[in-house]
């Protein structure tokens, strides 16, 4: 099925950095310039914006509790899922929780589970690699200023780096923090 969603915030020139659908497929988010616009799938229509300021990347939780941005400008943020009471076709967010990291990533990935996240950022030339459940981070030795895309495998145990252009793709294991 194709559709067209239009946005809410009359900005004719507006970048649609990455996307994400909730696990029920009812919600598609967006992340934009101007923060994350959330789209309603059944009903065709945006419901909301949450107020990320530019945002690269997005992530639904996959137990639905959760909504994960990220920015070099506003950084990692974890903004919990409210249902917004009567209506079970909207959503509600609570404040952003801030993830202290060493650096801003540009980009994040996540495993299956959604326990475990990895971000990069460009500009630091570094990968990062958060536990959820552990609440812990640690860094991976990158060190690749051309890294700015990441991938991590559904189990958490591989990792995956390439650049903007590159023809190359570098692959991790995430148990050694090895180059493989």
């Amino acid at each position: 099925e194709y559709s067209t969603l239009r946005n809410n915030s009359g900005a004719t020139r507006i970048s649609h950095n990455s996307c994400a659908t909730s696990s029920d497929d009812r919600f598609l988010a967006v992340a934009m310039d101007d923060g994350v616009h959330l789209w309603n799938l059944p009903a065709d229509r945006e419901v909301g914006l949450v107020p990320t300021g530019h945002a690269e990347t997005v992530i639904f939780e996959p137990v639905g509790k959760a909504l994960w941005t990220c920015g070099t400008g506003s950084g990692l943020q974890r903004w919990a899922i409210h249902s917004s009471g009567s209506n079970e076709l909207e959503l509600s967010f609570a404040p952003p929780e801030r993830i202290e990291l060493p650096f801003a990533p540009l980009r994040l990935a996540s495993d299956r589970a959604g326990q475990t996240l990895a971000g990069v950022s460009q500009s630091e030339g570094q990968v990062m690699v958060l536990d959820w459940a552990a609440k812990s981070t640690h860094l991976l030795p990158v060190h690749d200023p051309m890294a700015d895309f990441i991938a991590l495998s559904a189990d958490a145990k591989w990792l995956a780096t390439s650049g903007w252009r590159s023809d190359r793709v570098q692959l991790w294991n995430l148990e050694s923090g090895k180059l493989v």
